[in-house]
């Protein structure tokens, strides 16, 4: 068995319980906002850019399905090959491919229709 796919496992179901309660009551402010708030001694306005964007891009990330918006960060923020999504995910390769496919559409749609 492969620890590191293990503890990946661990935390996609965690963010995927996360992700299900979000839904129902959205935060005030949404942990990633948080985590994206660099060091005090940093340009104010480099703060607030790297605040509104981590709000903008978990505002995408909840348009899509739990298991689109999963694949799409572990490709994207954790870049992982898509086998490795696939031990993850306990699915096919192919099934992430497809999950990403459609993930990458429905964003990429968001923005041209300027909803992102």
């Amino acid at each position: 068995m492969n620890v590191g796919a293990y503890l990946f496992r661990m935390v996609t179901n965690a963010c995927i319980d996360r992700q299900r309660v979000l839904r129902r009551r959205p935060p005030s402010v949404p942990d990633e906002v948080a985590d994206a708030i660099p060091h005090p001694s940093a340009d104010p306005a480099r703060i607030l850019a790297l605040q509104e964007e981590a709000s903008r891009i978990e505002k995408m990330f909840r348009y899509l399905p739990v298991r689109q918006a999963e694949a799409a960060r572990l490709r994207v923020f954790g870049e992982l090959s898509l086998a490795e999504i696939a031990e993850i995910e306990r699915c096919s390769v192919s099934t992430v491919n497809s999950r990403l496919r459609y993930a990458f559409a429905k964003l990429r749609q968001l923005v041209e229709e300027g909803r992102a």
